[in-house]
């Protein structure tokens, strides 16, 4: 992971050396992210990694919903943590686990 960590610092560099700041703090996620990996030791658990897109919508949010196993969107219920909504924003970084 410290290799990864290395490139990916690297990477940043030379986005910055070419003016590219967005694809810089890009990059700075992908560093913060392999550091949480390293340090939770989570690296073989990893099923997938996703970064949810920049909205063309202005300011939206994504929600995490439980379907109770139907197609109706009336009886979805809405994920809460310790009783509050947790709603997602764009460049949120999801990881889903085996």
């Amino acid at each position: 992971m410290e290799e990864i960590i290395k490139y990916l610092a690297c990477c940043k560099h030379k986005l910055k050396m070419n003016e590219q700041h967005l694809h810089s703090d890009n990059v700075d996620i992908l560093i913060k992210l392999a550091k949480l990996l390293e340090h939770e030791n989570i690296i073989g658990k990893v099923n997938k990694i996703l970064m949810l897109p920049t909205m063309e919508t202005g300011c939206s949010e994504y929600r995490l919903m439980d379907d109770c196993e139907s197609d109706d969107p009336c009886f979805w219920v809405e994920f809460c943590d310790n009783g509050k909504t947790f709603r997602l924003t764009e460049r949120d970084i999801i990881i889903k686990t085996k």
